[in-house]
């Protein structure tokens, strides 16, 4: 049972102000009676208001005790880290399992993080929450350099103590557009890894988030989610990391590529363009996108599996012509089942093909049953290298011979006198299916088949 803590006494919110040309860091109140945090990107240290951060609890103005000895004490991130400190340092209420945090919301406005930020987490929580005005209001601009190298190289950090008490919360962060300061380089926005936490069971929520220029090497690095819910995602630059049991992207946009993977059990998208990079394999993708470009998934130089690839309802015009392709510079893509519904080829011709492959390098793309229902079936459906098995020569009558492809083939067999055909499945007993040639025969990997002849037939392997 939730208890309600006493908010009449919340700690006073620091601010820093000069005089005479000298700092002087001083408090005021916080309203206990609104159960949020409010962070204003403007105040009287950039000009911008002439009350302490334009009335809100955070800003400008905030006070930063680890800001550069050489500058004056103010936020280095315009209040958004003190906010967010303030809130996990404040519980509104708690659980025997966590404590409930304040919500905090972003005015609308441009601000600045002019160093990376590392927020600390001294107990077990049970949400962490920062919203935004509107969708592309506020900006937040990312003025530092770091490398991956660095100890903290995203504009929000947490420590490894911090993320063992982040378990079993929604983390909600929404309505906001990050940025790159101009000839700036920050390598990323923020990382939250519960990759080696056992048990985090941790979920990610964003509405409207945007990237909104190059420059970023990972936007966000989430990892280790059990949950990862990215509605209407615009992406414009570099690509992000997530890694979770569950993927679900609804709408949005990204001009590059996502990684999305470590054995996530399944990705579901929805009218939006998001090109991916398995980063493990995958149980399940499920596109549905109606009248959007084509699907791309990327790999580099990696070997991956989906065990099934769903597309339904997609209209591609996209500049590469397939309704999905793989893009990537080696290794070996294999996909047990793509299933397309009502996919239509639009204007192109009908000699393009709905699966191709676009780019260079040697790859392997291993599509097991491919299938569409409802599609447009004028067009072609698959362009991209098949399987050339190894055909063994027919042996001596009465002796096995076994599938030692990776991948199943159908054996044809045709002319000589043949009196039996058994068929052994891996592990299992020979099972007679025929008593003549010609005739078909599935055989997958490792499966056996033994011909009985008077006079040699002629056989063919084909790759399915």
């Amino acid at each position: 049972m939730s208890n309600l803590i006493d908010k009449s006494s919340l700690p006073l919110v620091p601010y820093v102000f000069q005089e005479g040309g000298d700092w002087f860091v001083a408090y005021k109140d916080k309203n206990p009676y609104i159960p949020y945090v409010t962070i204003s990107s403007k105040g009287i240290a950039n000009g911008m208001s002439n009350i302490i951060n334009d009335g809100a609890d955070f800003g400008p103005d905030s006070y930063d005790p680890n800001a550069p000895v050489t500058a004056p004490p103010y936020s280095t991130s315009d209040g958004l880290a003190e906010a967010l400190q303030y809130a996990i340092d404040n519980p509104i209420s708690n659980t025997s399992v966590g404590y409930f945090l304040m919500t905090v919301k972003l005015i609308g406005g441009m601000y600045h993080i002019t160093a990376p930020q590392v927020l600390h987490v001294p107990y077990r929580i049970m949400n962490l929450t920062l919203i935004g005005q509107d969708t592309m209001n506020p900006y937040i601009s990312c003025d530092f350099d770091t490398t991956a190298d660095d100890t903290y190289p995203y504009a929000f950090n947490f420590d490894d103590a911090s993320l063992k008490n982040i378990t079993y919360i929604d983390i909600t962060w929404s309505h906001f557009q990050m940025h790159v300061g101009s000839n700036h380089t920050p390598y990323g926005f923020v990382k939250l890894d519960f990759s080696s936490i056992n048990n985090s069971q941790n979920t990610f929520v964003s509405y409207d988030i945007n990237v909104s220029n190059p420059g970023f090497t990972k936007p966000l690095n989430l990892l280790g989610f059990q949950e990862i819910h990215m509605f209407d995602f615009q992406v414009y630059g570099e690509g992000s990391v997530f890694d979770a049991g569950y993927c679900e992207f609804i709408g949005g946009y990204s001009s590059t590529m996502s990684y999305v993977g470590g054995a996530s059990n399944g990705i579901y998208l929805v009218a939006g363009v998001v090109n991916i990079v398995p980063a493990g394999d995958i149980n399940k993708i499920t596109y549905v996108i109606a009248g959007v470009n084509e699907i791309g998934i990327y790999d580099i130089s990696a070997t991956f599996t989906i065990n099934e690839l769903t597309i339904i309802s997609s209209a591609y015009l996209g500049a590469f012509n397939y309704a999905l392709f793989f893009a990537n510079s080696g290794g070996t893509i294999t996909i047990g089942k793509v299933t397309m519904y009502d996919v239509m080829a639009a204007v192109l011709s009908a000699d393009t093909p709905l699966v191709g492959q676009q780019g260079g390098g040697s790859h392997v793309v291993n599509i097991w049953d491919i299938r569409g229902l409802g599609s447009d079936n004028s067009y072609k459906w698959i362009n991209i290298p098949y399987n050339t098995p190894t055909v063994p020569s027919v042996p001596s009558s009465g002796t096995a011979q076994q599938n030692t492809n990776t991948y199943p083939v159908m054996v044809y067999i045709y002319g000589g006198d043949v009196s039996e055909v058994q068929y052994t499945p891996r592990g299992g007993s020979a099972i007679e299916v025929g008593t003549s040639s010609p005739m078909t025969v599935r055989l997958n990997e490792y499966d056996s088949i033994t011909l009985t002849y008077s006079t040699a037939p002629t056989w063919e392997w084909v790759a399915i």
